[in-house]
């Protein structure tokens, strides 16, 4: 007997839509996110951009899902200015990015953003976590 497909795995199937719908999910959790910080640090937008160097138009299209793309390193400066780092792992290897430590020798007049690899036991990976100190 088949199983009856609900709308939304009817709706998955189809690759146009399910492209689509990563998209804009995609956007949606970022939004989220940056509202969630601002909110428990009681930031507002203006001095969010003041902040971290992002124009407040960028930061609002962020807030309500209207950016489509966002630099790598707007979006460290973001985290920067709530305390977080982010962290890429693979298997045993971690890698920081922060903008804090000493910047690499700049690439046509672009600086290059840091990292540091640590080793780090599996069962502590987490995808966002509080910068220390």
């Amino acid at each position: 007997m088949n199983k009856k497909l609900s709308t939304y795995e009817k709706a998955m199937q189809d690759p146009e839509f399910k492209k689509e719908y990563k998209k804009r999910y995609k956007n949606f959790v970022l939004s989220e996110l940056i509202i969630a910080l601002m909110t428990s640090n009681e930031q507002s937008i203006r001095s969010l951009a003041k902040e971290c160097g992002i124009s407040a138009s960028i930061i609002n299209k962020i807030r309500t899902g209207k950016q489509s793309d966002l630099k790598l390193s707007n979006f460290i400066n973001l985290m920067d200015v709530f305390g977080y780092d982010l962290v890429l792992e693979k298997g045993d290897e971690r890698i920081t990015l922060s903008q804090e430590l000493e910047e690499l020798p700049s690439v046509k007049g672009r600086s290059s953003v840091v990292h540091r690899r640590v080793a780090v036991p599996k069962h502590k990976t987490h995808h966002v976590r509080k910068a220390a100190g």
